[in-house]
């Protein structure tokens, strides 16, 4: 039954790429051999992180590590840190923003012809929860978002002197954190733990050695 679930996100995740693969370099393509190394090895990775015990879990990470790995190839934007956003922002992929609307790092939407949905949301004015309504992008695929993710961030003043492939993950998060990505305060906590708890650094490194 593993294997079903598994080879079925799998499948889900490859069907998400876009279809004009040409217009990335042979260096930074999805090779075949790496989808396969993940058929064989992430089973038995997951087996041996026992803090990945649900498999709902497991189901969202190999539903987001090709599209993270592929951003993090392109960009520089560090895969364990977007995995970590993911799961943070939509609950493991639970929520309603990502399930309906493909959003899955609460990326707001600030132009007028933009698609996007309005959905409370937790906020902190002046060191206080509060909960207020705010409008979110809109995405046709789980890969529209990945793909947008870099984009959001090199047209956003804030970030557009920030160099990603000079950040390890720790450096990152906190870089987010002061650059006002979120308005909780313990953002980059949250991120760091996350990775941390759920090694998905490990991860990572795994996923980058199996291409």
């Amino acid at each position: 039954m593993k294997k079903i679930v598994f080879f079925t996100a799998v499948l889900i995740v490859v069907s998400c790429l876009p279809d004009s693969r040409e217009t990335y370099t042979a260096e930074y393509e999805l090779t075949e051999r790496l989808v396969v190394d993940m058929q064989l090895g992430t089973e038995d990775w997951f087996e041996n992180n026992p803090k990945l015990k649900y498999q709902y879990q497991r189901d969202f990470l190999t539903q987001i590590a090709l599209p993270s790995y592929e951003q993090e190839v392109k960009t520089g934007l560090p895969m364990e840190v977007m995995m970590a956003q993911a799961i943070l922002e939509t609950g493991w992929g639970k929520s309603d923003l990502a399930k309906e609307h493909n959003n899955y790092f609460g990326i707001k939407e600030y132009r007028k012809n933009q698609k996007g949905v309005k959905y409370a949301t937790t906020e902190y004015v002046k060191g206080r929860k509060k909960r207020v309504k705010a409008k979110f992008r809109v995405y046709d695929t789980p890969q529209d978002c990945f793909n947008d993710r870099y984009e959001w961030f090199k047209s956003n003043y804030r970030y557009e002197d920030l160099d990603f492939k000079d950040l390890d993950y720790v450096d990152f998060s906190i870089e987010l954190q002061e650059r006002g990505y979120a308005t909780d305060p313990n953002y980059s906590i949250h991120l760091i733990k996350i990775i941390k708890k759920y090694q998905l650094d490990k991860y990572s490194n795994w996923l980058k050695k199996s291409v």
